[in-house]
């Protein structure tokens, strides 16, 4: 059983556990504040923020959505799907596709597993590398996730049945 826990202030702000996975550790907690008129949407294991909302990452650093809306983890990563861009803490936007780390910076590692928000898992291939021609694809059968990457990097395929694998040459 998995479960996300936030807390939903009476003003819409969305209160997410951080990394460590408790609600009550203030310093760890990442708050995502929607834009006036608007609300975040629950998701399944993250929430998503519209356009012109604030999250605010452990370490009081900001992210603000520009445009269209983003995925919130809460260890404070942030999934930019394309089309989306955000203001990271130092200034810079960033247009998706793109990940950003809990630490307001773009996780620009691609030798790491990625696990999409439809549940989707993509493996580095051959060149040890992801977004290439070479990725191994794993996509989830419905609305379950494909599997789980553990903190340790391991990958764990959780739901098999039906899952398309797509292995560059073999499918």
């Amino acid at each position: 059983l998995y479960a996300v826990l936030y807390k939903v202030e009476d003003d819409g702000k969305v209160i997410l556990p951080g990394a460590d996975g408790e609600p009550n550790t203030e310093d760890n907690n990442v708050t995502v504040t929607p834009a006036e008129g608007s609300a975040i949407t629950p998701g399944k294991g993250y929430v998503e923020a519209p356009k012109a909302s604030t999250i605010k990452l452990p370490g009081d650093k900001t992210i603000t959505v520009v445009e269209g809306t983003v995925k919130v983890y809460p260890d404070g990563s942030v999934y930019v799907p394309e089309g989306s861009k955000v203001k990271l803490p130092d200034g810079t936007e960033v247009k998706g596709e793109a990940t950003i780390d809990k630490d307001g910076s773009v996780d620009a590692d691609k030798t790491k597993p990625i696990q999409k928000p439809d549940g989707t898992i993509i493996l580095p291939g051959k060149d040890g590398n992801t977004g290439t021609d070479d990725d191994i694809i794993v996509k989830p059968n419905g609305d379950k996730p494909a599997g789980r990457i553990d903190a340790d990097g391991n990958v764990t395929i959780t739901d098999p049945d039906g899952a398309d694998v797509t292995i560059p040459g073999n499918n």
